[in-house]
C-alpha cells in the first residue's frame, strides 16, 4: 500500500511541474482581427505588447488585458455601439501567426449570444 501511494504521489507532483512549466506563447505586434458580428464583419488592428502571461492591446477605440495560458487566450471588453454599451468576453486559442476564437455577449441587448473572431499577425517586410 505504501509503494502504490509513493507511485501515486509522484505522478501528481511530476504532473504539477509539467503543468507549471507550459511554456507561454509570444502575442506581441500587431494583428489585424476581423470580428463576425450581426451587422456584419468588423476589422481592427491592435497593437499588442506582453509581459509574461499578461498582455496589454491596444486598437483606436478600446484598450484592454489579454490572459494567456500556454496557448489560450481571453480578454473582456467593453464597447459602445450603436445598440448600447456591451461586454464581450474573448476566448481562443493562438497558432504560430493566427488566433481564432469565440466571442460571447456577455451583457446588452445580444446578451447570451456567441460569434466568431480571428486574427492574423502583421508581418514586417525587412
Amino acid at each position: 500500500m505504501k509503494r502504490i501511494l509513493t507511485v501515486l504521489l509522484i505522478c501528481i507532483l511530476g504532473s504539477n511541474t509539467y503543468a507549471q512549466t507550459e511554456k507561454t506563447i509570444d502575442i506581441s505586434g500587431v494583428w489585424i482581427m476581423t470580428n463576425e458580428t450581426p451587422r456584419g464583419k468588423k476589422v481592427s488592428e491592435l497593437t499588442i505588447t506582453q509581459e509574461g502571461n499578461q498582455a496589454k492591446a491596444k486598437s483606436k477605440k478600446v484598450e484592454f488585458t489579454i490572459t494567456i495560458e500556454g496557448n489560450k487566450v481571453k480578454w473582456t471588453q467593453d464597447i459602445s455601439t450603436p445598440m448600447g454599451k456591451m461586454t464581450i468576453d474573448k476566448e481562443g486559442i493562438v497558432e504560430d501567426d493566427t488566433m481564432k476564437g469565440h466571442m460571447t455577449m456577455a451583457s446588452g441587448p445580444m446578451s447570451g449570444k456567441k460569434m466568431k473572431w480571428t486574427a492574423i499577425r502583421k508581418i514586417e517586410k525587412e
